[in-house]
């Protein structure tokens, strides 16, 4: 089956709007993370995504230890989700 480029649109803005209303809840931040963890490691291997999502962590100025762990868990919840594996598995 061929599918046009066309269709390939619609399937492609489709599934970016159930992403964006699946991030809901999260924050900004985590969601930045992970998208620049995925771009990164583009499959599922979350202590290489959880790795990379720290490292971009300690990049940033003034993020506490508390701060720090709360944000890098709900980005690699994120990140599960934008592999399509779930929030939980990864």
């Amino acid at each position: 089956m061929k599918i046009t480029k066309s269709q390939l649109k619609k399937i492609i803005k489709e599934e970016l709007e159930k992403s964006r209303q699946t991030f809901n809840g999260y924050s900004d931040l985590a969601v930045e993370l992970a998208k620049e963890a995925t771009q990164t490691i583009n499959y599922p291997q979350g202590g290489l995504i959880e790795a990379e999502i720290h490292s971009l962590i300690d990049k940033m100025p003034n993020i506490s230890d508390d701060e720090r762990w709360k944000i890098a868990d709900e980005a690699l919840a994120v990140a599960g989700i934008m592999l399509g594996v779930g929030a939980d598995a990864l």
